[in-house]
């Protein structure tokens, strides 16, 4: 089943044709739209009541996974606008009457433009926060390691206990700024970082975080086995299949840290497969300072 991103493109994209279409008569046309023949207009009215009744089907499929602003703007489309969208209603008489044929057209596309505009603000707007707060949880942690002994200290006393040891201590640095990380144990199977069991969302956590976000912790040895550490960690993140959470879990972008002693430098570059971004991101439990980095 395609992801509903995906699938949400692929209305976006359907949208904008008819858009463009739209554009066509009021620019193209001019004074002379009266002319185009019935069946043109009506064949962009079948077009664009298609449109909402896949829509519809949209709500229906991945009622789960939009978030949940989106998914209350969603039906309130789909509520407000079911009688002007008049597909396969046999009691609706076509009019012959090129005028109303056009008043049809600019209606229906002018709601779908406007709802497909407010639509794709509510699901970016979260999608931006999250990484930002994301982007943040792991620029403080590299600072903290740095500016605080005992930080620095607990993080290389996990360094040497292993991999296990350092996603415990991430999971619960990510959780202080509320996000609840996991990684992919299997393919169907979430589990908790910190705890090392089965994920299980109650509704202490679902009341306690903003979001719910897969990442994947490498022990990096060696700066010569860091891009061998960095494929793991991107095929173990990417075998997770399991369906997102709606409006809960972060579905476009996966984690990938690589714990080290020192920075790695360069960092593997990010990587896109399926419409999902992995990020690599970089924990130096022993850093080196800038001076010092500059020389090498």
């Amino acid at each position: 089943m395609m992801n509903w991103q995906d699938n949400w493109s692929y209305l976006g994209a359907r949208i904008a044709s008819l858009l463009q279409t739209g554009e066509f008569f009021t620019h193209a046309l001019g004074a002379r739209w009266r002319e185009v023949p019935w069946q043109i207009v009506e064949d962009v009215v079948r077009n664009a009541d298609n449109t909402y009744f896949a829509i519809q089907d949209f709500k229906s499929e991945h009622r789960e996974s939009v978030p949940p602003k989106a998914m209350v703007r969603l039906q309130e489309f789909i509520n407000g606008y079911f009688n002007l969208f008049l597909r396969g209603d046999p009691t609706v008489q076509k009019q012959n009457d090129i005028a109303n044929g056009y008043e049809r057209i600019v209606s229906r596309l002018t709601f779908l433009a406007s709802f497909q505009s407010e639509f794709n603000h509510l699901i970016s707007d979260r999608e931006l926060s999250i990484r930002s707060m994301l982007d943040r949880a792991f620029l403080h942690l590299r600072r903290s390691i740095v500016a605080d002994p005992s930080v620095s200290l607990r993080w290389q006393e996990a360094f040497e206990k292993g991999e296990v040891a350092c996603e415990k201590l991430g999971g619960a640095h990510l959780l202080s700024f509320g996000i609840y990380s996991f990684k992919a144990a299997s393919p169907g199977e979430r589990t908790d970082l910190i705890l090392g069991t089965p994920l299980e969302i109650t509704a202490e956590v679902r009341s306690a975080v903003d979001a719910l976000v897969l990442t994947e912790w490498k022990k990096v040895a060696s700066a010569a086995e860091a891009p061998r550490k960095a494929v793991e960690a991107f095929e173990q993140a990417k075998m997770y299949g399991q369906g997102v959470l709606s409006g809960f879990e972060l579905s476009s972008r996966r984690y990938l840290v690589l714990v080290s002693k020192e920075q790695l430098i360069p960092l593997p570059a990010d990587r896109t497969e399926g419409g999902v971004v992995y990020q690599f991101n970089n924990i130096a439990v022993r850093p080196l300072p800038p001076s010092v980095r500059a020389k090498r």
